[in-house]
């Protein structure tokens, strides 16, 4: 019997696809290789969050970079305005 209680079925499902991406350092490349792509994944998808900022809730990117060596090396090899700028993405 039901009654009163909500059961998870009732209420709208939402599914949530990210990107699951880990290092596995120096896994298929070696440190130079490693630090390019932290960095160039880092900067897409702060660009792909800024493009689609003003797109309703559902259609904005979002993104968990997981990784506190890939911030470290971000903050060590991008300018100040550009580690400020990924930091702000934990802001509300």
């Amino acid at each position: 019997m039901r009654g009163s209680t909500t059961y998870a079925a009732d209420a709208p499902k939402r599914i949530y696809i990210a990107a699951d991406d880990h290092t596995d350092y120096f896994w298929s490349g070696d440190e130079d290789t490693y630090r390019q792509a932290f960095l160039e994944m880092v900067d897409y998808y702060l660009d792909l969050a800024d493009a689609t900022a003003n797109e309703p809730s559902e259609f904005q990117s979002r993104w968990n970079c997981d990784g506190s060596y890939w911030i470290w090396t971000y903050e060590k090899n991008r300018p100040a305005a550009a580690f400020e700028r990924l930091m702000s993405m934990w802001e509300t």
